[in-house]
C-alpha cells in the first residue's frame, strides 16, 4: 500500500457498462433484475439510467433529508421504489451527521454515521435495518447487484453480509478509507473477505475509491 488509495487492478475481464458511479457487467440484467441503490444524495441519475438500459425496478434507499425532500419533489417514475431507511451492519436506530466539508463548511447533501467526519451538533436519528431485514420486508430472495455510496457505513453492511451469506452477483462500492478514523487497512480487510466468498475485481475508478466486483459463481464471462 501506498499512499491514500490502494492503487488495485481488475482480476476478472468482462463486458463492462458504466453509467456514471461505477462500472458493470451487463451480463444477465434485464427487467427482473433486483437492484439495490443505497445512498441517494441530491440526485439519482444512476438509478433512472440503470431503470431505462434494463427495464428493472430500482430499490433505493437514503434517510437523509436532502434524499427524501429529493424524491418528494420530483415524482420519480413507478419503478423507482424509494425507502427512507438507513442499511446498516444491524436493527437500530442510527444517528447520522452532516458531513464537514475540508473548506469547513457543512454539507447539506452527504451524511455519515462516522462522528468524527461529521457535524455532531446537527445530528438525525433515523431507523436503520440490514440487508437481511430489508430482504425480507420486500420479499427478496436474491440481489442481482448492489450500489454502495453510504459514506463510511459500507464496512458495516458488507460484514453484516458475509455472516448473513446474503452475496449480492455483482457490487458497486465507494469506500471511504480516507476518513481519518477507517483507514486503508479496513478496506484491505473486507476486500479480502469478499474475495474468500468468490468476489473478483472487474473494475475501479481513476480515484481508487469505487470498486466493482462480481461474484465468479453467479455468472459473468469466467
Amino acid at each position: 500500500m501506498q499512499g491514500r488509495e490502494l492503487w488495485l487492478k481488475p482480476e476478472l475481464r468482462v463486458p463492462l457498462h458504466s453509467i456514471g458511479f461505477g462500472d458493470f457487467c451487463p451480463d444477465g440484467l434485464n427487467s427482473a433484475s433486483v437492484v439495490y441503490s443505497l445512498g441517494v444524495g441530491d440526485e439519482i441519475n444512476f438509478d433512472l439510467a440503470f431503470m431505462s438500459a434494463f427495464g428493472s425496478n430500482i430499490y433505493a434507499f437514503d434517510p437523509t433529508p436532502i434524499s427524501i425532500e429529493l424524491v418528494e419533489q420530483m415524482s420519480p417514475p413507478d419503478g423507482f421504489k424509494f425507502y427512507p431507511w438507513a442499511v446498516t451492519g444491524q436493527d437500530e436506530t442510527i444517528r447520522f451527521y452532516p458531513r464537514k466539508m475540508p473548506d469547513g463548511s457543512i454539507s447539506k447533501v452527504q451524511y455519515t454515521i462516522v462522528a468524527g467526519e461529521g457535524a455532531t451538533e446537527q445530528a438525525v436519528d433515523v431507523p436503520g435495518y440490514t440487508i437481511a431485514t430489508i430482504t425480507q420486508k420486500l420479499g427478496h430472495k436474491s440481489i442481482d447487484l448492489m450500489k454502495m455510496n453510504i459514506e463510511g457505513a459500507e464496512y458495516d453492511v458488507l460484514d453484516s453480509l458475509l455472516v448473513a451469506n446474503i452475496l449480492p452477483i455483482q457490487l458497486i462500492i465507494e469506500f471511504h478509507h480516507r476518513f481519518a478514523n477507517i483507514g486503508l487497512v479496513k478496506t484491505e480487510q473486507i476486500l479480502k473477505r469478499l474475495k474468500a466468498s468468490g468476489y473478483k475485481r472487474i473494475s475501479i475508478s481513476k480515484s481508487g475509491r469505487v470498486i466493482s466486483l462480481l461474484r465468479q459463481n453467479d455468472g459473468g464471462n469466467q
